[in-house]
């Protein structure tokens, strides 16, 4: 599995994670992630991106920590809400993103979207839900 570190348009602080500073996303998924930003032809506000299974939130899955999109280095969380939303979720899907995280619930600067991949190999296949 080929990481990296940051790409043109997402920098290595956005993608670290918070808990460690490691910042190991996939190739492939930042080629997509790229793929819709350019479609998207705006600054995508990222609020959570790799997260190490010593992460808090992943910590808390007990035995399945390591395992989720985050820990596995294809998702980000984008800060978005409305309109705006649901035009990043079309572009997304377009470009190949295939698990989909909605919260749009509360404040709205909190609200984002989980753009992520599936991995038949990690048991994660197409998914959409909401938080």
């Amino acid at each position: 599995m080929a990481t990296v570190t940051c790409s043109e348009h997402f920098s290595e602080d956005e993608l670290k994670c918070s808990h460690t500073g490691i910042a190991a996303m996939q190739g492939r998924y930042m080629d997509v992630l790229e793929a819709v930003r350019t479609a998207y032809g705006k600054p995508m506000r990222i609020s959570s991106a790799y997260r190490d299974k010593t992460h808090p939130v992943e910590a808390k899955k007990g035995d399945r920590a390591g395992t989720g999109d985050h820990c596995r280095g294809v998702a980000v969380d984008v800060l978005v809400a409305g309109d705006e939303a649901i035009e990043l979720m079309r572009i997304a899907i377009d470009c190949g993103i295939d698990r989909i995280g909605i919260s749009q619930k509360g404040s709205w600067d909190s609200r984002f979207i989980h753009l992520g991949l599936s991995d038949a190999d990690a048991g994660k296949g197409s998914a959409i839900w909401s938080y």
